[in-house]
């Protein structure tokens, strides 16, 4: 099989805040019936930031523990790319903030770059850390995942209120000419669902300045049986021309590393492999749904 970016990981490291969150507690805030999270949404606990925690200290701890387990110093990395959807200030960006707040950051000059492509960010910045090395030579490239959800909830959403969480996940990508790294990827995108996911205000189409505060406005706001529907016809052909194209199939595949989106997303990503369950990790009672630092943890628990 032809590798179309060649690297191996070199380390990797999460982060999760100090504050663990019961469904049960949860419950007992929303009134919501006993075990009604873990039988909905399929939550058993997740992580909340507390006061003096943030995007950027979530990230600068899971890189510091990423680049430990590489067993690199900061000043040996060439890039530093953030792949995430949250953060902490509109400028400057996640990226530049993480290698400030890093042990060392200020005396190295490697760029940092900030990818959204919210909950598929880390994929995407995977991807582009691959192009980056083969064109430009590069020996170690660092990946921070780092989300913040919890300030975007609104408690009159109890699904979405209970299914988020924050955490944040890095990984250390090294140079090889071994036959490691990226085989294929490939994204699509359906615009007619652009709008099924949101968070309205916030952004110059409904400025702070112009728009005061409410839930509804600033909270993150999910269609999620439409969500759902629309995965369930798109989803298994986009797997299979993807299995087609490289000339594999699911027997060919260890694990399987899903973005923890939901307990019914990935019950439906289950039930399109029904003989192979076993293979896809389910960690959504653990964290919750982490938006872009749901795959990377996810990965690097599967690593361990």
């Amino acid at each position: 099989m032809k590798i179309k970016f060649k690297f191996e990981i070199a380390g990797y490291g999460i982060s999760l805040p100090s504050k663990k969150v019961s469904s049960q507690e949860i419950e007992s805030l929303l009134n919501l019936p006993n075990n009604w999270i873990k039988h909905n949404v399929g939550v058993v606990n997740r992580y909340q930031v507390s006061e003096n925690e943030n995007n950027t200290s979530l990230g600068t701890k899971a890189l510091e523990n990423a680049l430990s387990k590489a067993n690199i110093n900061i000043d040996q990395l060439d890039y530093l790319i953030s792949g995430a959807s949250s953060f902490d200030m509109v400028l400057p960006n996640r990226s530049s903030l993480i290698k400030k707040n890093i042990a060392r950051g200020n005396d190295a000059a490697f760029p940092c770059v900030d990818i959204d492509t919210t909950c598929l960010s880390f994929v995407t910045a995977l991807e582009y850390a691959g192009m980056l090395m083969q064109a430009n030579n590069l020996n170690y490239i660092a990946i921070v995942s780092s989300e913040i959800a919890s300030y975007g909830l609104n408690p009159n959403s109890p699904e979405t209120y209970s299914l988020f969480g924050d955490g944040a996940a890095a990984f250390i990508l090294k140079k090889t000419e071994k036959e490691k790294g990226l085989v294929f990827s490939e994204m699509e995108h359906y615009s007619e669902g652009a709008l099924w996911t949101k968070i309205e205000a916030g952004g110059n189409n409904k400025h702070p300045k112009n728009t005061p505060y409410s839930p509804e406005s600033y909270s993150f706001d999910m269609q999620g049986k439409k969500l759902l529907y629309f995965a369930s016809k798109k989803l298994p052909l986009f797997i299979q021309h993807i299995f087609d194209k490289n000339n594999v199939s699911i027997h060919d595949v260890s694990k399987v590393i899903p973005h923890q989106a939901s307990k019914h997303g990935l019950t439906l990503f289950k039930n399109i492999f029904p003989n192979k369950k076993a293979l896809i990790i389910d960690e959504i009672e653990n964290y919750g749904n982490c938006i872009a630092a749901s795959i990377p943890i996810t990965l690097a628990n599967a690593l361990n």
